[in-house]
């Protein structure tokens, strides 16, 4: 053996308890050779205490060589070193680091919690006595119990331990997430359950609030995707709610409101609320929510907490199970363009107070990236307008014209139809006398006065300067030509004014019909220009007629 034995032997009889016994051993040893000279009393009396020092010693021994054996396993039974303190220092040290941990630590028994160290007290702001009066549950949030609960019963985890991050509920009413550790375990007798307990709330928000940003930043990742390829711009409004809707905690509905001409919010998109309700629905711009809570500043994003709390509004009801489900809180954030109001975001609960700073800070990105993103998908709109009308009639472009005409051709080539092409008569004299803005006013109540005569699936396109060129389906060439006569007269009835002067807005016409005429749309132009001027020439001839 190696070590101080000596040494290593008395704090064995120390730790056992037998030391002042053996100390008393050698005390009457010694007393009986001075008092007795009875030499078979003293031979008793050292056999006696020698056998039980013997005992003491191979006690000594067993355990020191049991102790090397452990040591080998790695398993230290018993720490026996110069520095090791009494049982009673060692539940000492054991309560004091109870009492210090931080983390909570409690037990629990037939569903009563019936230890807690101080840590606990302090995490739920309950004294020792009420949290011994109280059940495990009470301190879970309640949207946690029924997980926790499933999780505690589970019989699988005898041998494990029971691991998860849950909401804890504390005296005040604040919630904490905690990482919680849980081990089955024998308590006099019966089965246990202790509870290792500390507190993440921190690093549960900044977790929470990475994962939003990461998610965030994939919502408008393929928003900014979408918004080249979208023409439909309801599309690209459900898109962003739908994204606008995943990112914001607690967010059950919402809407897009678009501001009309009227000042007042119609529903670009919602989510949530029945159809039937919100297909007839608009809202004075004085009656919002924002505009309400903010005092008519709507150019910030406003949580309310509370919305029927709120002064001079009132809550309808639009969703889709109203007798379950009402409007809590909201959030809503103005859509701002080019410096003017263009919608709000709203994103609404049915929970009081369910959003937080955090989500205010993270619509008003959300609100920031929608708009920079309409402001493209309105450039783009603008671009393919450009591309497609003519900038003065607002009109299509005869590029545009033709392409939506071989379209049709392809896809309807046994329906019928008729090409006409228009000219204005006398626009050039006009614009030499009272100039060429004179000329475009005349221009755009011709193209104004012919789209009201037509139906929303014919096509009109301006043709080049004075020309125009339309596609009227599901008509006859008779009725045709009776709503082009009939057009011709009003203008004749209505002149526009010029400079003092009456301007009668006249135009020849020719029409082509569609398969007789021609099949293709060359040949179509050429029979319906050849018809406008043989009509151009007859109305010379009838006017030459007249002045004779």
């Amino acid at each position: 053996m190696k070590g101080n034995f000596p040494k290593e032997f008395f704090s064995y009889a120390k730790r056992n308890k037998v030391l002042p016994l053996f100390i008393i051993g050698q005390l009457l040893l010694i007393t009986l050779c001075i008092i007795h000279k009875d030499k078979n009393i003293i031979l008793f009396s050292v056999f006696t205490i020698f056998i039980l020092e013997l005992f003491l010693l191979y006690s000594f021994i067993r355990d020191k060589k049991l102790n090397s054996f452990s040591k080998e396993d790695g398993q230290d039974i018993y720490n026996i070193s110069s520095e090791f303190s009494p049982l009673e220092s060692e539940e000492d040290k054991f309560q004091s680091f109870l009492e210090n941990c931080p983390s909570s630590i409690f037990l629990i028994q037939k569903d009563k919690i019936i230890y807690a160290n101080p840590r606990t007290v302090q995490l739920t702001g309950y004294t020792l006595d009420e949290l011994y009066r109280k059940k495990w549950e009470d301190l879970i949030s309640d949207e946690m119990k029924g997980f926790v609960r499933k999780k505690l019963s589970n019989k699988f985890w005898k041998n494990n331990a029971l691991k998860n991050i849950i909401k804890i509920k504390t005296k005040s009413g604040k919630n904490y997430w905690v990482n919680f550790t849980a081990n089955k375990i024998m308590y006099n007798g019966q089965e246990a359950i202790i509870v290792n307990a500390y507190d993440v709330t921190d690093q549960k928000r900044a977790q929470d609030q990475l994962d939003r940003l990461i998610k965030l930043k994939d919502s408008m990742l393929k928003i900014t995707q979408s918004i080249i390829g979208v023409d439909n711009i309801k599309a690209l409004y459900h898109l962003i709610l739908e994204k606008a809707l995943e990112v914001i905690d607690h967010a059950r509905v919402g809407s897009i409101l678009i501001l009309d001409e009227n000042k007042k919010l119609i529903p670009a998109a919602y989510k949530g609320y029945d159809p039937e309700k919100m297909e007839n629905f608009n809202l004075k711009l004085d009656e919002s929510f924002l505009w309400i809570k903010s005092g008519g500043k709507v150019d910030r994003t406003i949580i309310i907490n509370d919305v029927k709390a709120l002064k001079d509004t009132k809550v309808l009801e639009f969703s889709a199970n109203p007798e379950n489900w009402s409007i809590g809180s909201t959030i809503s954030a103005p859509i701002i363009i080019h410096g003017k109001l263009y919608g709000m975001l709203n994103i609404d609960s049915e929970r009081k107070n369910a959003f937080t700073e955090d989500d205010r800070l993270m619509l008003d990105y959300f609100r920031s990236q929608i708009e920079v993103a309409l402001k493209k998908h309105l450039l783009y709109k603008e671009i393919i307008k450009l591309s497609r009308y003519d900038q003065l009639t607002n009109v299509y472009n005869r590029r545009y014209f033709e392409e939506l005409f071989k379209k049709h051709l392809k896809e309807k080539s046994k329906e019928k139809f008729s090409l006409v092409l228009f000219d204005l008569n006398g626009l050039k004299p006009i614009n030499d006398k009272f100039g060429h803005l004179s000329g475009d006013k005349l221009i755009k109540k011709f193209s104004n006065h012919l789209k009201k005569n037509m139906c929303d699936y014919d096509l009109l396109a301006r043709y080049g300067g004075d020309e125009f060129i339309a596609v009227f389906f599901n008509i006859s060439y008779e009725k045709l030509e009776r709503k082009l006569e009939s057009l011709l007269k009003s203008f004749h009835e209505c002149p526009i004014k010029i400079e003092n002067e009456k301007i009668i807005c006249s135009f020849s016409y020719g029409i082509a019909n569609y398969p007789e005429d021609g099949k293709t749309y060359k040949e179509l132009v050429n029979i319906a220009d050849k018809r406008m001027y043989d009509y151009k020439f007859k109305m010379k001839s009838e006017k030459q007629a007249i002045n004779i």
